[in-house]
């Protein structure tokens, strides 16, 4: 396994160099003022260490070559624990794990949204979007008949769907916000794929502002919450522009995310960026051997 010279040196990845340069002349002091094998192969490796983090071009590439490999928090050396790399967490698992966890909020939502009469009307309301898009397949209406009763329709939709809008909202911040962070990053989908929320700085903890920020990002919160405003609050001839917009937005958010999550080395997508988080595989026991 790659060693780590900021654990070497005792330092955080966000050091400058003069941090680095008073760190190395107090440990090339301590261990200087005595002589033995085990100093002197010590210092050897501090001497390697600063050398490297010292230099702008040699620490980038350095920094580089660690990032793939994650470390487990603090929290373990504190409890004298070895900390452990971890793989970053394949595609497969995040998107299985993704749309279990989305599945289970969006059933919970509906059942409890089914108590509210709102229910059954967007049940009716629905229905006639199906017979309107009928109607429409079938020749009984044109083009800008069919435009204008779905323009008219979606917004009736959008209104009796405010309820499950606020229901959802609200299991979503439960869920993706308290519940992962009391299940220190893993929400029951991450649990069964075996993948873990950690944050990108092995030192610092993940605090709920971490995972509130992913989830109004990567859950649609945010959006949710936008649509909800342009819904209660906007005109139907500004909530369709409003409703379309956002659709776009989210649809885009996705598509980045899911390029980023593919092809970069460390797998962090736009709300993990945002977040200052990354998933990794979770229960890995072997240490992960990197190349400089």
């Amino acid at each position: 396994m790659k060693e780590n010279y900021y654990q070497l040196l005792g330092i955080a990845r966000s050091s400058t160099t003069a941090d680095i340069r008073a760190k190395y002349k107090k440990l090339k002091e301590q261990y200087n003022s005595t002589s033995s094998n085990k100093n002197t192969k010590k210092l050897e490796e501090i001497e390697l260490a600063f050398k490297t983090l010292s230099n702008k071009d040699l620490r980038e590439k350095y920094d580089l070559s660690l990032e793939d490999v994650v470390e487990v928090d603090t929290s373990l050396k504190a409890a004298g624990e070895e900390s452990i790399p971890f793989k970053k967490a394949y595609f497969l698992p995040r998107v299985l794990a993704f749309f279990l966890d989305m599945m289970i909020v969006a059933t919970a939502a509906s059942l409890l949204f089914s108590i509210f009469p709102q229910a059954t009307n967007l049940v009716k309301l629905n229905n006639q979007q199906k017979e309107i898009q009928n109607n429409y397949l079938s020749q009984k209406i044109n083009s800008e008949e069919y435009l204008a009763q779905s323009f008219d329709l979606s917004y009736d939709i959008a209104y009796a769907n405010v309820i499950y809008v606020i229901i959802s909202v609200a299991l979503s911040l439960g869920y993706f916000v308290v519940f992962q962070y009391k299940k220190d990053g893993q929400t029951i989908g991450k649990s069964l794929m075996k993948i873990r929320v950690v944050s990108n700085n092995s030192s610092q903890k993940l605090t709920m502002n971490h995972y509130l920020v992913r989830a109004l990002i990567i859950q649609s919160i945010f959006l949710d919450l936008l649509a909800l405003i342009s819904v209660l609050l906007m005109p139907k001839s500004i909530y369709g522009v409003l409703s379309f917009g956002l659709s776009f937005m989210q649809m885009i958010i996705m598509i980045v995310t899911i390029i980023m999550v593919l092809y970069r080395k460390d797998g962090r997508g736009i709300h993990d960026m945002i977040a200052r988080t990354r998933v990794v595989m979770d229960g890995e026991k072997e240490k992960v051997l990197c190349q400089s």
